[in-house]
């Protein structure tokens, strides 16, 4: 018998507001079938040398903790310098609600390696859920990395 801790929850919603802003917009992004995943992503199936000769995503650190009601952010930077301008894509799942200033992380060849950060809210809700939301980071001809957030309920 599942408690209510463990209870998962049918989608993420992502509440999106600008600092001065009054609209605010919420993307809805079904909860995967299984149980949330955990971070960290092994590479398979590489025939170079190290996975460090790889173009990565680097996000840090690969878990957070958030209490509910709080915030705290993870940052992202890249391994390689890439040829020109290159946007961050972000793929989320998971539960909850969450929120974040609308921003666009974005690197070029002279600040790829220079860590820039990503802050996200937990939204206060009424269940006694610990929710999390898996945050997956990709740049086109680089391997993904993902953040788990973890809400820490206060219910």
């Amino acid at each position: 018998m599942a408690s209510a801790r463990s209870a998962v929850r049918p989608a993420v919603s992502i509440a999106a507001t600008a600092l001065a802003a009054v609209a605010t917009a919420s993307v809805v992004v079904p909860a995967p079938a299984a149980a949330a995943p955990t971070s960290g992503a092994a590479v398979t199936g590489y025939a170079g040398g190290s996975t460090n000769d790889v173009p990565h995503v680097i996000a840090e650190p690969p878990e957070v903790l958030v209490p509910e009601g709080s915030s705290r952010s993870f940052t992202v930077r890249l391994s390689h310098p890439p040829s020109g301008m290159v946007s961050v894509n972000m793929r989320l799942s998971g539960t909850g609600v969450w929120a974040s200033h609308p921003m666009l992380l974005t690197f070029n060849p002279y600040d790829w390696s220079t860590p820039k950060s990503y802050p996200l809210f937990s939204m206060p809700d009424a269940d006694a859920v610990d929710d999390v939301l898996v945050v997956t980071l990709d740049v086109p001809g680089y391997l993904p990395s993902t953040v788990t957030v973890r809400q820490i309920d206060d219910d």
